[in-house]
């Protein structure tokens, strides 16, 4: 699954306090010339609730073994995640066969927003606030890759400066639009988050007649123009 992703950084288990969360259990039958074989499919999200995480599939003729499997499968394909302060960098979507899921960064004390599988493999990964929502197929298996798909496009701006050979400062050009998120309010302004790192904003950056309330600004995106001083 990972060989389409060049950035992908591998972790190996040892050392890590690694916990496993079961996404889900299905039975398999197979019907052959002596009558019909049943079997047990687990589906397992391992990690270390600190950025890495690891998925993996198990089967076998009963549960526990099929889970074993998968916990153990999972442990072989452990990567790391970038994750600031609890959140993602950037918005970022993904589609795996039928699955569809959209996940965004959130401000301190929003919580996972996610559920079912898409939830497991996120707080496995470490993730403390963020907007999730699946978009297409509920089947467990193909939403848990499309989580983790997502996952392992996002980069950060250290990440982007290393592989470009540039200082910080370039990785967004001056006077080029990007968006920002915003994540809470100081005197003369607001704190928001632009591709995973902090930054300052003044209020005559943001127009904030149209909200009846400054709690609605919190996760909103804006547009802002890049400047150096």
């Amino acid at each position: 699954m990972y060989q389409d992703y060049k950035n992908v950084e591998l972790v190996k288990p040892g050392g890590l306090e690694l916990k496993d969360r079961l996404v889900g259990v299905q039975r398999v039958t197979k019907v052959t010339k002596g009558g019909r074989t049943f079997g047990f499919s687990a589906i397992v999200v391992v990690g270390d609730e600190n950025s890495i995480v690891g998925i993996g599939l198990g089967k076998s003729k009963d549960v526990a073994t099929a889970i074993q499997k998968g916990i153990e499968s999972a442990k072989k394909n452990l990567v790391r995640i970038p994750i600031y302060n609890g959140t993602i960098p950037h918005e970022q979507a993904a589609k795996f066969k039928g699955a569809s899921v959209l996940i965004k960064p959130a401000s301190n004390g929003t919580g996972v927003k996610a559920g079912g599988a898409m939830r497991a493999v996120l707080e496995s990964a470490g993730v403390k606030d963020i907007l999730a929502k699946s978009k297409g197929s509920s089947n467990p298996h193909n939403l848990v890759k499309a989580t983790l798909m997502a996952l392992l496009e996002l980069r950060d701006p250290r990440t982007v400066a290393m592989q470009r050979g540039i200082k910080m400062e370039k990785v967004f050009e001056t006077g080029e639009e990007i968006t920002a998120y915003i994540t809470g309010r100081v005197k003369g302004g607001f704190i928001a988050t632009v591709e995973g790192l902090p930054c300052f904003m003044p209020s005559s950056q943001i127009d904030v007649r149209p909200l009846k309330r400054i709690d609605h600004l919190m996760n909103t995106p804006v547009k802002v123009t890049v400047s150096y001083t």
